[in-house]
């Protein structure tokens, strides 16, 4: 069992350095060429990114106002008496 892993790892060493070039252009003309996510994928990537960061900032407004309040209401005289 051994051995004949050792064997397709020899086998894969000696394929040409020119064989896996070609196969990363072609990858490379596949994403570039747009069919890769739909036709234009890197708007697509761009539009998911601009729309979780939109989502991060309202998070962080609610939270920041739900601090606040929180404060205030410690802070307030009526609190703790």
């Amino acid at each position: 069992m051994q051995r004949q892993h050792r064997e397709v790892l020899d086998a894969r060493l000696l394929k040409p350095k020119a064989f896996r070039r070609n196969r990363q252009v072609q990858l490379f003309n596949v994403i570039r060429k747009g069919k890769f996510k739909g036709q234009n994928w890197m708007m697509e990537v761009a539009g998911s990114l601009h729309s979780v960061s939109a989502k991060v900032a309202a998070a962080v407004e609610v939270a920041e106002a739900a601090a606040t309040t929180l404060v205030d209401s410690f802070s307030s005289p009526s609190c703790c008496s």
